[in-house]
């Protein structure tokens, strides 16, 4: 974190997490599948760094606690969320469109991690 800085940890975590997604969504065998969730795990495990350290320089100690529940709790809330498309009655092109929805989602949204404000569209 100290060496690159907290913005291109982030930024490359979630370009991490955005090739892991795709491939998920995209994948045509199982094996595909694995390698894009294990993909999407570090890229999402690098950006959270990157939340803890901005938390932990802009907070005080006892908002950043806060902050940092708040965080993960919206991230179980996502992850639980993301289980609707592995209910056994979807089809598997029904699990990729959510899939391929999420990349969209993630593409729209990783702008806003850009210093510039006339970059974020969200």
């Amino acid at each position: 974190m100290s060496t690159w800085g907290v913005r291109k940890v982030t930024i490359a975590g979630m370009a991490v997490a955005l090739v892991g997604q795709v491939l998920f969504s995209l994948a045509p065998a199982v094996l595909y599948l694995h390698i894009g969730r294990v993909l999407v795990g570090v890229g999402v495990a690098a950006s959270f760094l990157g939340f803890v350290t901005v938390t932990k320089n802009w907070f005080r100690p006892e908002e950043a606690a806060t902050m940092m529940g708040l965080s993960i709790a919206v991230g179980v809330l996502g992850a639980t969320l993301g289980q609707v498309s592995e209910k056994p009655r979807r089809t598997p092109s029904q699990s990729r469109q959510d899939g391929e929805w999420l990349t969209v989602a993630v593409w729209r949204v990783a702008p806003c991690a850009s210093s510039e404000p006339a970059v974020c569209h969200c």
